[in-house]
């Protein structure tokens, strides 16, 4: 099952998201889930590489309290970072074969060479 079809575009009564909204999405949502999240199962970003660091002093959230990461998150990050994740991860293993194609190709060469 791909990512895209288990991310929802929006959930009932989300609303638009701000500018703002968008671009904490791109920046501190990360940091919010290592803060609010912090033994939290199922992860929310499996597809999106992160270990967080959190000391044993209580952290403040960037989006004011949990709850409002939680409906920034739901409503605004999820669908956008994995489109967004997908992209990226589509290209590194597309190019990971293209880099092994390129590979074979110069020891069937190098092969022939010899």
């Amino acid at each position: 099952m791909a990512v895209l079809d288990i991310v929802p575009d929006t959930l009932p009564g989300c609303g638009k998201c701000s500018r703002w909204e968008m671009e904490y999405c791109e920046s501190n949502v990360l940091a919010d889930h290592c803060c609010c999240e912090r033994r939290y199962i199922p992860e929310p970003f499996p597809w999106m590489p992160h270990t967080c660091y959190i000391g044993p002093e209580r952290c403040t959230p960037l989006a004011q309290n949990c709850a409002q990461y939680t409906r920034i998150r739901d409503c605004c990050c999820n669908r956008k970072l994995a489109v967004k994740w997908k992209g990226i991860l589509s290209k590194a293993s597309s190019l990971s074969l293209s880099g092994m194609t390129l590979l074979l190709f110069s020891l069937i060469l190098f092969t022939l060479y010899l």
